[in-house]
């Protein structure tokens, strides 16, 4: 900091010094070594005729094995339409809405007269 300028302020002569030290350091620094990304394991392919027919699937069926590599679309796409409508949390679930809130309820207060 220059002499003679209050605690907290800066010169533009402070600020080029550190922009220039800054720039300087940035350049120096080295490239950091690139590692290779680590290899994820494949996931096996399924023969989609040895999974289980969708009409024997239920609620606590296993699904895992219709969302691997392998499997046609149409074929996933049934499994989880079967995965959903099967399991009643799922299938009777109804998302919140601005007008399911009582605000006469006690805790919310009263509405003011219009």
């Amino acid at each position: 900091m220059a002499a003679g300028t209050p605690l907290g302020k800066t010169t533009m002569a402070d600020r080029e010094s550190f922009f220039s030290r800054w720039s300087r350091l940035k350049r120096e620094e080295k490239p950091a070594e690139e590692t290779p990304a680590p290899v994820e394991e494949e996931e096996a392919v399924v023969d989609p005729e040895t999974l289980p027919p969708i009409d024997t699937l239920g609620a606590d069926s296993d699904y895992r094995q219709f969302l691997m590599r392998g499997v046609p679309a149409e074929l996933k796409r049934l499994a989880l339409r079967k995965a959903w409508a099967s399991d009643p949390v799922i299938a009777n679930f109804r998302g919140l809405a601005e007008y399911d809130w009582d605000f006469n309820a006690p805790g919310y207060g009263q509405l003011l007269p219009a």
